[in-house]
């Protein structure tokens, strides 16, 4: 019995390490033409701390992760307004309001 707690815990332990390390949204993302920048860490209650510069702008924000991208809300000049950062194709889409960016990830 104890064999297999311990079998089971080291997959479990395996498999966060494994998630952790694979997860396509930790790690700083950049589109140098429109000023823009993005680094992204993982908390430990799963949520992401994001900070962003934009033509100029230092915003911090939180965001989670839903339907396998990161998405949330962020206040941008006065008003609240939605983003993602979503990745299709090895190509990672930023969107703003509706308006999306392809950035690089460094």
């Amino acid at each position: 019995m104890k064999k297999y707690i311990l079998t089971i815990f080291l997959i479990i332990v395996g498999l966060q390490l494994m998630q952790a390390q694979g997860d396509p949204f930790i790690g700083h993302f950049e589109n140098k033409s429109e000023e823009f920048s993005l680094k992204i860490d993982k908390k430990d209650n799963n949520d992401y701390s994001c900070v962003l510069h934009l033509q100029g702008n230092k915003l911090s924000f939180k965001g989670s992760k839903i339907l396998g991208m990161i998405s949330g809300m962020l206040i941008f000049q006065g008003q609240s307004v939605s983003f993602s950062l979503s990745k299709l194709e090895n190509i990672y889409y930023f969107t703003l309001d509706g308006v999306s960016l392809v950035v690089k990830k460094e």
